[in-house]
């Protein structure tokens, strides 16, 4: 079971990296199917009442599996150290930290007939760009392929259990309630 968002998303992420430390040591192929009990530990948190916020987030802009593998994956991207190596060393570049559609379809082994659905979820009126969850490069027409991605700082703060405001906002209490309505 898990026991908070922050949890579920650094296991999800924890199968990312495995992923990508056998593509640098150029082990392209999958490993070997391991039991994937996340589907279980996600019922019986949920059964249990702990607040995981993947879940949560893919029922309220209603997206999918891939959706929320890739938004996994991007959270990896901006929060995992060993993931800038890998970004580096799969992109062959040092910019800014942005992740390419090919680098999120390598991690996350998916086949060619799927990245059309990869790059759906962030074109112009797909739903991870339409509900802002993630920004696209847009400065460079290039391949599909070669779109890069970068995750919405909130979005991946909200998902790993940081509820933290941005600088220059503040929680407001509710007030007491007044006396009854004269109405």
């Amino acid at each position: 079971m898990y026991r908070s968002s922050g949890e579920q998303i650094f296991a999800r992420v924890e199968k990312i990296r495995h992923r990508a430390q056998r593509l640098l040591q150029g082990e392209g192929a999958a490993a070997p199917a391991t039991p994937d009990d996340d589907a279980e530990r996600e019922a019986i948190a949920l059964a249990a009442r702990v607040e995981l916020r993947l879940p949560d987030l893919l029922s309220t802009f209603q997206l999918g599996p891939l959706a929320a593998d890739v938004l996994v994956c991007l959270v990896a991207a901006e929060f995992d150290p060993f993931m800038r190596t890998v970004v580096r060393a799969l992109q062959r570049e040092i910019g800014r930290p942005w992740i390419e559609l090919g680098t999120i379809a390598e991690l996350l082994d998916l086949p060619p007939s799927r990245v059309p659905d990869l790059g759906a979820l962030f074109a112009s009126g797909g739903p991870i760009r339409r509900w802002s969850l993630a920004a696209v490069d847009d400065s460079v027409d290039a391949p599909v392929v070669s779109t890069r991605v970068k995750i919405a700082t909130r979005v991946a703060q909200h998902l790993v259990g940081d509820d933290r405001l941005p600088d220059g906002l503040r929680r407001v209490e509710p007030r007491a309630s007044l006396a009854e309505s004269l109405v």
